[in-house]
């Protein structure tokens, strides 16, 4: 009954790109700098061949727009993903071939709108899958269709199959939460396909439900007068972007109060210059995103209940930020005097007490 998840760079999508890893890591090899400056140096020269019209890079178009993309990247991911002696991406079938020793069986995709064929897949190439039993070979075709080179895969250890009675009773009883305020739910997706635009005739009164503070799936059914296969796939939607979340069965007890103190020190951390981009929601059993002011944020109402209107707060973050010897930017350059730091601070922050702070209440992060 164990999960295990593996993503992994797959085949056919890296094909034109292949050449390219191999191309950086060889000439990393040549020298023994630090890994960034690997990097950066093998990138200057794959620029070079590519002006200097090598044909490689005339005739494999896919290219270009990767290498621009690389430009921009942080150097330690390009080490990570270009220099690394082991790389391999992987066809499906060879890793479901890998797994079949440990008895694990492919479940599906953790990019959770690429299991829905409507959305994921042309109609002409459904019509052929239709056709195709075997399910290895049917994620194989589905990689052929969409070109795919990164694959989230989620395979569980001695599958047991439910019976439609029994999925149905669980599912009826899924409850969600919502992770935005109302006003802010939004109804356009990216999907494999592309953007697509979902009906309001059933989006909004799922999501008034949902924001009105009814969570089971029958009950959201309910409110759009559907089947529960379009509720659920109105919901896989809105949690693939990130606007609801299922909710765990029974949050463990003292869950809040850990996830309050492993909070506060994150935020202090983020105060401090490190990087950190999610604060951990009891209620939901997750992580939700949060912006370095976000992290300001919730380090003041953490410590300084009083701080709740946008002046209060403003005044309390930024004398975090002077204790530090911290300043806002604007326009690229720092803001020098207080009142400048308190001005900028106040508009950011009236967005955030609207939209992030209720949102923190109803999943247990601050009072």
């Amino acid at each position: 009954g164990g999960l295990a998840y593996i993503s992994y760079n797959c085949m056919p999508g890296w094909a034109p790109v292949a050449p390219l890893q191999r191309l950086m890591r060889e000439h990393a090899d040549l020298n023994h700098d630090p890994g960034d400056i690997q990097a950066e140096e093998a990138l200057t020269f794959v620029h070079e061949l590519r002006q200097a019209q090598a044909g490689y890079f005339t005739r494999n178009p896919a290219v270009g727009p990767r290498l621009d993309d690389m430009a921009g990247r942080d150097r330690r991911y390009l080490v990570h993903e270009y220099l690394n002696g082991n790389w391999q991406p992987l066809y499906h079938t060879d890793l479901v071939r890998e797994l079949t020793p440990a008895k694990l069986t492919y479940v599906c995709s953790a990019a959770l709108l690429d299991n829905f064929e409507e959305l994921a897949l042309p109609e002409p190439v459904c019509r052929i899958m239709g056709r195709i039993r075997n399910p290895a070979f049917r994620e194989l075709v589905r990689d052929y269709a969409v070109n795919q080179q990164f694959r989230r895969d989620i395979f569980v250890k001695g599958q047991l199959t439910m019976t439609d009675p029994e999925q149905r009773a669980i599912l009826q009883e899924l409850r969600f939460a919502p992770l935005h305020r109302r006003a802010d739910f939004r109804f356009t997706f990216d999907t494999p396909l592309g953007q697509v635009t979902a009906q309001e005739s059933i989006y909004a009164p799922l999501v008034d439900t949902l924001t009105a503070g009814t969570y089971r799936l029958e009950d959201l059914r309910q409110a759009i007068g559907s089947d529960l296969g379009i509720a659920l796939q109105a919901l896989v939607a809105l949690t693939a972007s990130g606007q609801v979340h299922p909710m765990p069965g029974r949050a463990e007890q003292g869950a809040q109060a850990s996830c309050r103190r492993f909070n506060r020190a994150v935020a202090r951390r983020s105060l401090l210059g490190e990087t950190y981009r999610y604060l951990a929601a009891p209620g939901i059993g997750n992580g939700i995103p949060a912006g370095e002011l976000e992290m300001a944020v919730f380090h003041a109402l953490g410590e300084q209940q009083s701080a709740q209107d946008a002046e209060g707060l403003a005044r309390a973050v930024w004398a975090r930020f002077q204790a530090l010897g911290r300043t806002l930017v604007k326009d690229g350059k720092p803001l020098m005097g207080e009142q400048e730091n308190l001005e900028l601070l106040r508009a950011h922050l009236e967005p955030i007490l609207e939209s992030r702070v209720p949102v923190w209440k109803a999943l247990g992060m601050v009072d």
